[in-house]
């Protein structure tokens, strides 16, 4: 019996020195990974298991471990962000065990807004959420300033900006999370419209103008004419030099209107110049102007204080009259004089009679 007993004692011994000699699990060293996976490998492993515990984050964070928690390099997902887990890899040889620390940083959503379309050379940027910048704003000319700033082109065409937010992890600081997002802005000109008349040249006889004139409107850059009597009728509305023609005598309004755009909004960027007010007239003052008129002077012409009438033959009377007929001023009496100063800026017609014969001249006022 105590032959048996002591070959039992040492056959225990045996088998548990066979036993407790641990295999020297290594699980690596802390780590952090960008999104919600990440990979463990245990080194020096016989037979074991993971398993873990939470140390930050959200406590119903659960795991998911890939192919399965016995094997020795797996893939773990865990349903929650911004989590700080301990994994502890579990070696049956000895027992004994090695830990990691792991960090799982959530992985950023870069939105930078919908492209867009600029009138002008400036967009100011505020887009994006949470944790970002515009990046390095001189990787093109011009450079542009972080989100909220103004950014400013120096060509009129499509650029393209780049949102990065970046999340950071809290046990590995050189560990960034990163996501970016473009946004297309194109640019378009604002248009600088002109008219090239002057007044001077804005009054006709008769109920066509055959001389509306403004600035070439430039590339890219489409032109038309408007006017204050929808009745209008021009010889190409479209064309920076035409002709018009008016319903009725009296003064018209136009405008010189200029566009830019895509081609789902041409005119998305606009501007005109305007009015350009012109006098048409009853064509009876040309015939009667241009049968008399080396009969008479009227200076200073345009004039804004006082004018002079001089004549070979004695002045009977003066009249004015503005361009829609209306009697202005009246003067039965010879003087060469005549007080305008009270007159509004604009076109009269000076009607003035000799030796019973009527002479009109027209009169611009300063």
């Amino acid at each position: 019996m105590k032959k048996l007993l002591l070959f039992l004692s040492i056959t225990f011994f045996i088998i548990s020195i066979l036993y407790s000699q641990c295999s020297d699990p290594y699980a690596g060293q802390d780590t952090a990974f960008c999104g919600n996976t990440g990979q463990l490998t245990v080194e020096n492993a016989t037979t074991g298991y993971w398993t873990a515990n939470l140390l930050e984050g959200d406590i119903s964070a659960a795991l998911d471990y890939y192919p399965s928690n016995t094997s020795e390099e797996v893939y773990v997902t865990t349903s929650g962000s911004n989590v700080i887990f301990e994994f502890i890899w579990v070696d049956e040889s000895g027992p004994c065990s090695d830990t990691v620390i792991v960090e799982f940083v959530e992985m950023p959503s870069a939105d930078a807004g919908e492209d867009a379309i600029v009138c002008g050379t400036c967009i100011e940027l505020e887009t994006g959420i949470g944790n970002g910048e515009w990046l390095d704003p001189c990787v093109f000319e011009p450079c542009i300033g972080p989100m909220g700033d103004i950014a400013c082109v120096t060509s009129y065409e499509s650029f393209i900006f780049v949102w990065q937010e970046s999340n950071y992890a809290i046990t590995s600081p050189t560990l960034i999370c990163t996501d970016q997002d473009e946004m297309i802005v194109t640019f378009y000109e604002v248009p600088t419209p002109q008219i090239s008349l002057e007044t001077t040249d804005t009054t006709v006889y008769g109920l066509t103008f055959n001389n509306l004139t403004a600035e070439d409107s430039g590339a890219g850059i489409t032109g038309f004419w408007d006017s204050s009597n929808p009745a209008t009728h021009f010889g190409d509305e479209f064309s920076n030099n035409t002709w018009v023609t008016v319903p009725e005598y009296g003064t018209c309004d136009f405008y010189w209107v200029e566009f830019s755009g895509p081609t789902f909004n041409t005119e998305f960027c606009s501007n005109q110049d305007g009015p350009l007010t012109i006098h048409f007239l009853d064509s009876v003052y040309s015939d009667v102007e241009n049968n008399l008129e080396s009969k008479i002077d009227i200076f200073p012409n345009p004039a804004s204080e006082t004018i002079f009438i001089s004549s070979d033959n004695k002045i009977q009377s003066v009249e004015i009259y503005d361009v829609n007929g209306r009697l202005i001023l009246f003067r039965n009496k010879s003087e060469s004089e005549m007080d305008i100063s009270k007159l509004d800026s604009g076109v009269y017609f000076v009607e003035i009679m000799i030796d019973d014969k009527q002479i009109i001249e027209k009169l611009i006022k300063q």
